[in-house]
């Protein structure tokens, strides 16, 4: 059970109901969907007691220079860190939190799960090395064929970094087995789930999916993917923009 706030119990306040709470490192931590977004602390050290904001190393600089407020944790460097002690805390965290439930946030980031996984292995697994090249076997079950995974995949939450959370969102975008999200592939998958909810359309969620389809840990995929997913994001945006404009200005008309 998480544990109970005092005086950044109004930061939680802030937050969408849709925000779920977990204890973590001492604190509370906050996840949107499969993305944590944000963990709070109350210590006596001055790491340890204000705001941390999770985010992906690739969009610190933009952040940074947008809260030029906050710093590189000392501990967790790859979050951004915001402590009690600012002068102006109050109103820099408010900035930041406003943000995290934005359809295009830059917050956010998907716990890695490796170490969990380890720890459920008896034994080493004995994984072939392909060429990139190599598509004699699934680039997604490589050390395995396809017919011998999904025997062991029964839920969607047992795909790598795809947990009960995000199990949920498929359902709601009517992908209900391991077999349809694999027959639908990544790209098709990720459109149904930002039909279901605009927020879903994050770059970060479509490394998530690459990722579980090919077995690997979504921070693990190749740049040529991640530059893929970026700009199948992208081009979903502009497809949703221009589809908004097209009704506001049939609406205008009548």
């Amino acid at each position: 059970m998480a544990k109970t706030l005092n005086e950044l119990q109004w930061i939680e306040d802030q937050l969408p109901e849709s925000f779920n709470r977990r204890a973590m490192f001492g604190g509370v931590a906050y996840y949107d969907g499969p993305f944590l977004k944000l963990l709070l602390f109350e210590g006596s050290s001055e790491r340890w007691n204000g705001c941390m904001f999770p985010a992906e190393k690739e969009h610190h600089p933009k952040l940074l220079k947008q809260f030029p407020f906050l710093v590189n944790h000392s501990i967790l460097p790859k979050w951004l860190y915001l402590p009690l002690s600012d002068e102006n805390f109050e109103d820099n965290a408010k900035k930041v939190v406003r943000e995290l439930s934005k359809p295009q946030t830059l917050w956010g980031t998907i716990p890695d799960r490796k170490k969990k996984a380890e720890k459920k292995l008896t034994k080493p697994l004995k994984i072939e090395k392909v060429s990139p090249t190599d598509m004699r076997k699934p680039r997604m079950f490589r050390d395995e064929s396809l017919a011998e995974r999904i025997e062991k995949i029964k839920l969607i939450s047992d795909f790598k970094n795809l947990g009960p959370a995000t199990e949920s969102i498929f359902k709601k975008a009517g992908i209900k087995t391991p077999a349809q999200f694999i027959k639908l592939g990544w790209k098709k998958t990720f459109q149904k789930l930002c039909e279901v909810n605009p927020k879903n359309n994050h770059s970060l969620f479509a490394y998530a999916l690459i990722g579980a389809l090919e077995n690997v840990e979504w921070n693990a995929i190749s740049q040529d993917l991640k530059d893929e997913a970026q700009a199948f994001a992208k081009e979903l945006r502009d497809k949703a923009k221009e589809k908004k404009s097209k009704v506001r200005k049939k609406v205008k008309r009548s």
